[in-house]
C-alpha cells in the first residue's frame, strides 16, 4: 500500500513538471530533459518489471483524473515514460496520428509492446518515427 502512495506522489510531481516543462520550453526540449534527467538502467527481471510497469500504468492514470488542468495522453505518457526510466525499465515514448478527422495521441512502449493504450485502439493511427536519443 505505501508503495502505491508513493508512486502517486512521484507521478504527482513528474506529471506537474512535465505539465509546466512543455507549456514553457516544447514537447522537443521536454522529451530531452526527461531523457537526460533518467538515463537508461536495464532491469534484471522481466516479471519485476512488468509488475512495476504495471504499477506504474495505474498510478499515472489516478493522478491524471485528479490532476488540476489538462494531462491527457502527451502528459501521461511523458509521466509514465519517465517513471519507467526512472525505475530502470527501458521504455519508448511513440506518437502517431490519424489524418481524417486529425487526431493525435501519444503512448509509452516496453519491448515494442503498448503498456497504456489498447493495441486495437492504436492500429488507426499512422505512426511517427522515433525521434533520435
Amino acid at each position: 500500500m505505501s508503495g502505491d502512495i508513493g508512486n502517486r506522489l512521484s507521478c504527482a510531481v513528474v506529471l506537474s513538471l512535465a505539465y509546466i516543462h512543455l507549456r514553457w520550453f516544447g514537447f522537443r526540449r521536454t522529451l530531452y530533459v526527461a531523457r537526460k534527467v533518467t538515463g537508461w538502467r536495464v532491469h534484471e527481471s522481466t516479471i519485476d518489471s512488468l509488475r512495476v510497469a504495471n504499477a506504474l500504468v495505474r498510478a499515472v492514470e489516478e493522478v491524471a483524473v485528479v490532476f488540476p488542468g489538462r494531462a491527457l495522453c502527451l502528459e501521461q505518457s511523458l509521466t509514465l515514460f519517465t517513471m519507467l526510466r526512472w525505475a530502470g525499465i527501458p521504455a519508448n515514448l511513440r506518437m502517431g496520428a490519424v489524418a481524417l478527422p486529425f487526431t493525435a495521441h501519444a503512448w509509452v512502449e516496453v519491448g515494442g509492446e503498448p503498456i497504456n493504450a489498447e493495441v486495437e485502439f492504436l492500429s488507426a493511427f499512422q505512426v511517427f518515427p522515433e525521434l533520435p536519443e
